[in-house]
């Protein structure tokens, strides 16, 4: 199977939600993943503010991120660096 996996909350938002959307993502394509699918993990609009977030050892989905990491395919710049 093929999965297309699109963040696009925001972690400027501080949100708990915004936290369990980006985690959510993260585990449903490492499970995807191990299950032998096909995965691509694209992060959008907002969302592209992630990875900087990501790759902190302190963050709680940083152990998540790095299990996916080979799949994540793109960040869309449109929006990275707007307030």
């Amino acid at each position: 199977m093929k999965t297309a996996v699109i963040i696009l909350s925001d972690p400027k938002s501080g949100s708990d939600e915004a936290l369990g959307r980006v985690f959510n993502a993260l585990a449903l394509a490492h499970e995807a993943r191990k299950a032998g699918d096909e995965v691509e993990v694209v992060f959008n609009g907002a969302g592209t503010r992630w990875p900087a977030e990501l790759t902190k050892l302190s963050h709680p989905a940083n152990g998540r991120y790095a299990a996916v990491r080979a799949v994540v395919k793109a960040a869309s710049c449109g929006c990275r660096s707007s307030p």
